[in-house]
C-alpha cells in the first residue's frame, strides 16, 4: 500500500510540473525550454504563475525558475533575473536548504538593486536573509542583516514600510536573551508602521512576539494576554498558521505553570488545524506535547510525539529542537525503565550538544575575525587619510590670506543680500497677514449674515406659518362642535394628525434656526437638546461629554461650535448608518477642542467629494482660524477633530 502511495505522489508531482510547463508554452512565453524575448512585465507574470506551485512542489518550481533566470540574464532583464532568484530562494528555504537559499537571495539583491523598481524590494530580501541566519541559529548575522534592511528602507525615497523588519529584529533579540523592555520598544515601532497601513498580519505576529518577550521574562499573565489576543486576531482574519503558533505558545505557558492537562488541550487544538505549517512549529509542538504527556504519566503518547519531533527535526536539520528531543527521550525511557534506549539518546544528546557548542564557538570566532579585519582596514584608511590631511594643511597655510579676503568680501555680499531678502520676506508676510485677516473678516461676515437670515426665517415660520397652522388647528377643533359627525371621519382624524405634525415640525425648525437656546442653556446642554432630537429620530445612541468650563467663551465662538456640531451630527444621521455617536468638548487654558466620533460605515478621505455640509464646516472653522482634521476609512467609522486656539 505504501509503495502505491509513493508512486501516486510522484505521478502527481510530474503531472503538475508538466501542466505548468504546458500552460507557459501555451501562453507563448516558454518555447522549447527558453523564454522568447518579451518585456519584463510579461516575464514577471510567468514568475508569479510558477510561484503558485512553489508551496507544494518546490523542486519543480526551482527548475522552472532556473530557466526563467537564464533567459532573463541573457536578455539583460535585471528585474526579472532578480525576481527569479528571489522566488528560488523562497523555494530553497521551503526545503530548509539554507546554503542555496542564501546564495539565491544574495544574487536577487545584486540584480534587483540595479533597477529603480527592484531596489524597493531589496530591504525585504535582506530581511529574508536575516530570517535564514536566524533559523541557522547565527543570531549575530541575523541582527546585522535586519539592521541593513532597516537602513536601506529608510534611505529609499519615498521610504517604505518596515514593520515586518522591526518585528523580526525583536524576535532575534529575544533569542539573544535581551531585556524584554528593549524587545518591546522594537515591537512598538513595528506596531506603529503596521497600524498605518492596517497590516493585520504583522499586528497578529507582533502580539505573538510580545507574548514571547513576556514568556522569556517569566511574566506568565502578560504572556497569556498577548498570545490570546493574537489567537483571536488570527481567527478573525483567518491566519491559520498564526492560530497554530498562538495555541502552541498558550499551551507552553500552561506547561510552565504545571497545568499539563490544560496545556495538552491547547496542543491538540493546534494540531487539528489543517494548514501548511512551518516545520519548526510542527516539530516544536510535537516535542512540547510529548513532554506534557510524559509529565502526566501517559508514556505511550509521549513516546509517539517525541518520535515525531525527532524525525521532523532530523528531516529539516533543526539542531536546536533535535538536541532537546534526544534529552527528553532519554528522560522518558529512564522513567519507562528502558535504560538501554535512555543511554542511547543521552549519548546522542551529549554528542550533539558538543557539536552545537563548537558551532557557536566557530561562529563567534568568525565574527571576531571579521570585526578584527574591518578594524585593521579602518586603521590603514585612517593612516592614509592623516597623510592626505597633512598635505592639505600645507596648501591651506599658503592660501589662508587669500581665503580671508574672499571670505570677508563674500560675507559682506551675503549680508547685503540677506538684508534685502529679509525686507522682501517681511513685506510678503505683512501682505499675507492682511489678506488672511480680510479673508477671515469676510467669512465672519458671511456667517453673521447667515445667522441673521436664520433668525428672519425662524420669525417668519413662527409668526407666519406658525400662526396660520394654529388658526387652522383651532378651526378644525371647532368642527367637532358641529352637529354632523365629521369628527368621526377617518379623513378628519388624518388631517388633524398631519396638522399636529406640521405644527410640531414648524416649531422644531424655528427652534433649530434661532440660537436663543444658547442664551437659555449652557453650550453642552444646547448641543445635547439640539442633536438628541436628530439622533433619537434615527435611533442613534448619542453621548455628549464635556471637560472644563465653557462659560468664558465668546458668544460667536459658542455659536460656531454649536452650528458645527449640528452639521456633523446631521451628516452622521443622513449618511453614516451609525448606531453610536460620541460628542466630546474639552476646554483648555489656551484652546477648545471638539471631537465627534461615530461607528458608521466610514469613507475614503482621499476620494472625498466636497459637499455643502463639509464646506460649511470648513468655512466656520476657517473663520475663527481653527484646525480641522477628519480621519476615516471604509468600515472603520469617522472621527472629526476641531481645535480653536485662544
Amino acid at each position: 500500500m505504501n509503495i502505491k502511495l509513493i508512486i501516486l505522489s510522484l505521478y502527481i508531482t510530474v503531472f503538475q510540473t508538466l501542466s505548468i510547463r504546458a500552460q507557459l508554452k501555451e501562453g507563448g512565453y516558454l518555447q522549447y525550454g527558453s523564454l522568447s524575448v518579451k518585456d519584463t512585465s510579461v516575464i514577471y507574470k510567468e514568475i508569479q504563475r510558477i510561484e503558485q506551485i512553489l508551496p507544494l512542489y518546490p523542486d519543480s518550481a526551482i527548475q522552472l525558475l532556473e530557466e526563467v533566470y537564464r533567459n532573463s540574464k541573457v536578455n539583460h532583464y535585471d528585474f526579472a533575473s532578480g525576481a527569479a532568484r528571489l522566488y528560488q530562494g523562497n523555494a530553497f528555504l521551503k526545503k530548509s536548504d539554507y546554503i542555496n537559499a542564501l546564495r539565491a537571495y544574495q544574487q536577487a539583491c545584486y540584480y534587483l538593486y540595479k533597477t529603480p523598481r527592484g531596489r524597493r524590494n531589496v530591504p525585504a530580501i535582506l530581511n529574508n536573509i536575516g530570517n535564514v541566519y536566524q533559523q541557522m541559529n547565527n543570531y549575530e548575522k541575523a541582527v546585522d542583516y535586519f539592521y541593513k534592511a532597516i537602513f536601506l528602507a529608510d534611505s529609499l525615497k519615498p521610504s517604505i514600510n518596515v514593520d515586518y523588519i522591526y518585528h523580526n529584529l525583536a524576535g532575534v533579540l529575544i533569542e539573544l536573551d535581551q531585556p524584554h523592555t528593549k524587545v518591546l520598544s522594537y515591537l512598538h515601532t513595528a506596531e506603529k508602521f503596521a497600524q498605518k497601513k492596517n497590516d493585520f498580519s504583522i499586528l497578529t505576529k507582533n502580539n505573538i512576539t510580545k507574548g514571547y518577550a513576556y514568556f522569556n521574562a517569566r511574566l506568565w499573565d502578560s504572556s497569556l494576554i498577548f498570545f490570546n489576543k493574537a489567537y483571536k486576531m488570527a481567527i478573525r482574519h483567518n491566519y491559520q498558521e498564526d492560530q497554530y503558533v498562538a495555541l502552541l505558545n498558550i499551551a507552553c505557558v500552561y506547561s510552565e505553570l504545571y497545568q499539563y492537562d490544560t496545556a495538552i488541550h491547547h496542543f491538540l487544538q493546534a494540531e487539528q488545524i489543517q494548514a501548511e505549517i512551518a516545520p519548526f512549529f510542527r516539530n516544536r509542538l510535537y516535542k512540547c506535547l510529548g513532554v506534557a504527556y510524559a509529565r502526566t504519566g501517559r508514556y505511550r503518547y509521549a513516546e509517539q510525539y517525541l518520535t515525531m519531533a525527532l524525525q521532523g527535526s532530523q528531516a529539516s536539520n533543526q539542531l536546536g529542537i533535535l538536541l532537546y528531543v534526544h534529552k527528553d527521550l532519554s528522560d522518558l525511557y529512564s522513567e519507562m525503565k528502558q535504560f538501554e534506549k535512555a543511554y542511547y539518546h543521552n549519548t546522542l544528546y551529549s554528542e550533539l550538544k558538543d557539536s552545537v557548542a563548537k558551532k557557536e564557538i566557530i561562529n563567534r570566532v568568525n565574527s571576531l575575525e571579521s570585526k578584527y579585519s574591518v578594524a585593521k582596514k579602518n586603521e590603514e584608511i585612517a593612516r592614509k587619510e592623516l597623510e592626505i590631511q597633512s598635505q592639505h594643511n600645507r596648501i591651506r597655510d599658503k592660501n589662508i590670506l587669500l581665503g580671508i579676503i574672499i571670505l570677508c568680501t563674500t560675507g559682506l555680499i551675503i549680508f547685503l543680500v540677506f538684508r534685502y531678502r529679509q525686507k522682501r520676506k517681511l513685506h510678503r508676510t505683512q501682505m499675507e497677514g492682511m489678506k488672511k485677516q480680510q479673508h477671515i473678516e469676510l467669512l465672519q461676515a458671511h456667517i453673521n449674515g447667515e445667522e441673521q437670515e436664520r433668525k428672519r426665517i425662524a420669525r417668519e415660520l413662527h409668526d407666519g406659518l406658525g400662526g396660520l397652522s394654529s388658526a387652522l388647528s383651532l378651526n378644525i377643533h371647532l368642527l367637532k362642535e358641529e352637529p354632523f359627525p365629521i369628527q368621526h371621519s377617518k379623513v378628519y382624524a388624518n388631517v388633524e394628525h398631519i396638522l399636529a405634525s406640521l405644527h410640531s415640525e414648524i416649531k422644531k425648525t424655528a427652534h433649530n434656526l434661532t440660537p436663543d437656546i444658547l442664551i437659555q442653556h449652557s453650550l453642552q446642554e444646547s448641543i445635547l437638546l439640539s442633536c438628541k432630537q436628530m439622533a433619537d429620530a434615527a435611533q442613534i445612541d448619542l453621548i455628549v461629554q464635556s471637560i472644563g468650563s465653557f462659560e468664558t467663551l465668546d458668544f460667536p465662538l459658542k455659536l460656531t461650535i454649536y452650528r458645527i456640531i449640528q452639521e456633523l451630527v446631521n451628516n452622521i444621521v443622513k449618511h453614516a448608518r451609525a448606531t453610536k455617536v460620541l460628542v466630546q468638548l474639552v476646554a483648555q487654558p489656551n484652546a477648545t477642542i471638539i471631537t465627534v466620533e461615530d461607528n458608521g460605515i466610514g469613507y475614503n478621505t482621499a476620494a472625498l467629494h466636497k459637499g455643502m455640509g463639509l464646506e460649511n464646516i470648513k468655512s466656520r472653522v476657517s473663520s475663527l482660524d481653527g484646525l480641522l482634521n477628519i480621519e476615516s476609512a471604509p468600515g472603520e467609522g469617522t472621527t472629526t477633530t476641531i481645535e480653536f486656539y485662544n
